[in-house]
């Protein structure tokens, strides 16, 4: 993974290229990877105004 001066690039062209780097690292482990979170999303009706 090339390392790079802080502050240089944009902040998209830092990000595209992290991404860049992970995915590569990513795939040379075999392309998957599990992540042990579970996703959790809970509605309510809005009360009304008094």
């Amino acid at each position: 993974m090339a390392v790079r001066r802080a502050g240089s690039g944009s902040a998209p062209d830092r990000s595209a290229a992290v991404l860049d780097e992970v995915g590569a690292a990513v795939d040379a482990l075999g392309g998957r990877f599990t992540m042990p979170y579970t996703t959790v999303a809970l509605t309510a009706p809005r009360s009304a105004s008094t």
